[in-house]
Parts: C-alpha cells; sequence; structure tokens
C-alpha cells in the first residue's frame, strides 16, 4: 500500500523461509525469484549472492539441479567469490555424483551462517549417490572382480593332460581285465573225457574164443 518495494521484499523474504520450513520447496523457489525480481527494480544488489544460494539450495532439495545450475548462472555474478567457489564445487560434485564433494560444500561458513532455514536445509540435503543397475541374484554391486592366479592356466592345463592320460590307463586296464576274464570262463569249460581205452579192452575180450 505504500508503494515500498523493500517492504514488499523483506515480506516475501519471509514468505520464502516459512514455505522452506514447511518443506514447500516450490513455492519456496517461487517467492526466493520474486524476491529477487523485488530488490533488482530497486537496485539493491546487496541481498542477491545470499538469495542466489538459498535459491540453488531450494532447487537441489526439489531434486532439479538443472534448475539450480540455470540460478547460478542467472545471478551467480552477484554473488561473492567465497559463495562463488562454493557453489561451483557444490553444483560440480552433484554433477560427479561426489557425495563427499558436496558434503563439504555444504558444511562451508557462510551457508552455516545463513538464515536458520536455509542453514537447516543444508544440513538435510540429499547428498549426491551414484546410481547402478540391479544386478543378478549373487552379485554384490560395486565388488571386484574376483582373484585370478597368474599361474591358473598353466594348472588348468595340467589338470586337462593328466586328466587325459588317467583316462587312457583306465581304459587300457579295462580292457585287459576284460580279457582277463574272459580267458578264466574259457578255461572253466572244459570238454567231457571220452571212455575209449575202457570200450577197447571189453571187445578184446569178447573177442577171444
Amino acid at each position: 500500500g505504500e508503494d515500498s518495494p523493500r517492504h514488499a521484499a523483506e515480506y516475501m523474504s519471509k514468505a520464502a523461509r516459512l514455505l522452506v520450513k514447511l518443506q514447500m520447496y516450490d513455492e519456496a523457489a517461487d517467492a526466493i525469484r520474486r524476491e529477487i525480481g523485488m530488490y533488482q527494480d530497486i537496485k539493491y544488489y546487496q541481498s542477491l549472492g545470499r538469495l542466489t544460494v538459498a535459491l540453488v539450495l531450494v532447487q537441489l532439495a526439489r531434486g532439479d539441479q538443472v534448475a539450480a545450475e540455470k540460478a547460478f548462472k542467472e545471478w551467480g555474478n552477484f554473488c561473492e567469490a567465497p559463495e562463488v567457489q562454493t557453489l561451483e564445487i557444490l553444483l560440480q560434485a552433484y554433477d560427479n555424483e561426489d557425495a563427499d564433494a558436496a558434503r563439504a560444500a555444504l558444511n562451508s561458513p557462510f551457508i552455516k551462517h545463513m538464515d536458520v532455514e536455509y542453514a537447516k536445509l543444508a544440513r538435510g540435503l540429499p547428498l549426491p549417490q551414484q546410481e547402478y543397475a540391479i544386478p543378478p541374484a549373487g552379485v554384490r554391486a560395486n565388488a571386484a572382480e574376483s582373484y585370478v592366479s597368474p599361474n591358473a592356466s598353466k594348472v588348468t592345463g595340467q589338470a586337462t593332460v593328466e586328466a587325459e592320460v588317467n583316462h587312457t590307463k583306465n581304459e587300457v586296464s579295462e580292457t585287459s581285465q576284460s580279457t582277463e576274464k574272459m580267458v578264466e570262463k574259457k578255461s572253466e569249460v572244459a570238454p567231457p573225457p571220452k571212455p575209449t581205452q575202457k570200450r577197447e579192452e571189453d571187445d578184446y575180450e569178447e573177442g577171444l574164443c
């Protein structure tokens, strides 16, 4: 009513912080952009760096990394050197899915000393994680390959040769045993004796007069 853009921006800032506290991040992002526009209208640039950091955090909380990068490109020139460096590290960490680098950037001093709602948002921001395809059953994702000894091929070759030699020996042994069994069976079956001598003697005795 008093036509004071600066007062309107302050009220919009309070609304944005309340929306962040309620985890209504879509509405919070819109409120922060409107707040930035109001400060640009009155050429009050001192707060734009802080608001750019806040908007990047809210966009990451929404899961929209593209929008976070767009906000940094659009208003990053209003940020101070430490803010620029931290945001570059943070966005690069999300690009590379580097959780450690993202955590280090979110723990920077100026983010910790932002408004309470934004500092809490930074502490609870989901860190980037690498995504992997679902492995087959029994296969652990990111597992190292099984160790294979450099002598494995030699051992395998030697085992193959030994197996072939043993197989040949077994075949020869089985053939020899079969031959011996056949000989034994033949020797067990003997022809019946021929009663020739007794018969001739009887014929001779009957023939004498």
